[in-house]
């Protein structure tokens, strides 16, 4: 069983989960009337990127909010994507990845199998909530932005 497959499982315990194709364009995955739906030609870790996403969309998202002129759909939205981005890719994560010798963002990506974009997306976002450096049990995590570089040093 793959990641994809453990998560659906969990996921499904508390709401229906569909896969198809979805008719707006744009859109890879969405949450609607209390479902989560996933476009069915995505790439098995796009489908488990994806369902993250919408299911913190569950957790923490209050009406419509495909309308991104609205700024308080926009405030959800990142506030979804935020916590999505720390569920994938949790510090701990990051950690285990560095010292499993990962240097690279492809090399972290294919580790964490997650795709590079999210990877660098959950850099830039740690890099903003603890700054360029930071101490997590007793290791230094060292976020660079340019080279999506992570360091972790037992100290």
């Amino acid at each position: 069983m793959n990641d994809f497959e453990m998560l659906l499982d969990q996921v499904f315990q508390e709401v229906p989960v569909l896969e198809g194709q979805i008719r707006e364009e744009g859109y890879e995955g969405l949450y609607r009337d209390g479902r989560i739906y996933l476009d069915k030609r995505l790439l098995t870790v796009q489908k488990k990127e994806r369902l993250v996403e919408e299911y913190c969309h569950h957790k923490t998202s209050v009406g419509d909010i495909i309308d991104y002129d609205n700024p308080e759909s926009r405030k959800q939205e990142a506030t979804a994507r935020r916590l999505a981005l720390e569920t994938l890719i949790p510090l701990e994560k990051l950690v285990e990845c560095a010292f499993a010798g990962c240097r690279g963002k492809y090399e972290c990506a294919e580790y964490l199998d997650v795709e590079p974009s999210t990877l660098a997306a959950a850099l830039n976002h740690y890099a903003a909530k603890y700054g360029q450096t930071y101490l997590y049990k007793n290791c230094i995590l060292h976020f660079d932005n340019e080279t999506v570089r992570i360091v972790a040093t037992g100290i």
